[in-house]
């Protein structure tokens, strides 16, 4: 009997769907890691595009984006005046913009993606001394996985110390976290 003549039987092709099982198996945590790297790399990116696009925008109106002495959610829905002029009412003057284009409302892990600006003063190397004077800038992401906060900071910061640098993270152990990527001019 010729190849293409005979039959499989039923254990060779259970033989054959635990091998691609195995395989798949196999395959599926290096797969996970690389997705995951991609999305490090990706909201590492939109990190630095809001901030370019924030301190764009503060050289311009010589104030930081959205002001919660002013705000109005109407008006200012996240970095909509990055993207749109502001009214006239909101007295921010010399706006060259669109400062960014259709920025990302969510961040990687599906968590929210905020732009602040606050006068609060912030530690940013962990020496118990506030490292920001006067307004500053920040993003706040919500939702992200521990070990991506971790691979995140490492990328902004150069370390993985979450109490120090640009990028301060907050969360429980092994849980969820809360990153704050600081822009500073």
């Amino acid at each position: 009997m010729s190849w293409h003549e005979r039959q499989l039987s039923r254990h060779e092709i259970l033989c054959a769907i635990a091998a691609l099982l195995g395989l798949a198996c196999a395959v599926m945590p290096l797969a996970r890691r690389e997705l995951e790297a991609m999305r490090v790399s990706r909201t590492v990116a939109e990190l630095r595009r809001i901030e370019v696009a924030t301190l764009r925008f503060r050289a311009d109106t010589g104030r930081f984006p959205v002001h919660y002495a002013d705000y109005d959610p109407a008006f200012y829905p996240e970095f909509k005046n990055l993207t749109v002029a502001p009214p006239v009412r909101s007295g921010i003057t010399a706006w060259a913009g669109p400062y960014l284009d259709a920025p990302a409302r969510t961040n990687a892990w599906n968590g929210l993606l905020h732009l602040h600006c606050s006068t609060t003063q912030f530690d940013l190397d962990g020496d118990g001394r506030a490292d920001t004077a006067g307004e500053n800038s920040y993003v706040v992401l919500t939702r992200v996985p521990a070990a991506a906060a971790a691979r995140l900071d490492l990328e902004i910061d150069g370390a993985a110390d979450p109490r120090a640098g640009r990028l301060l993270i907050a969360g429980p152990a092994g849980g969820q976290q809360t990153a704050y990527f600081f822009i500073a001019d």
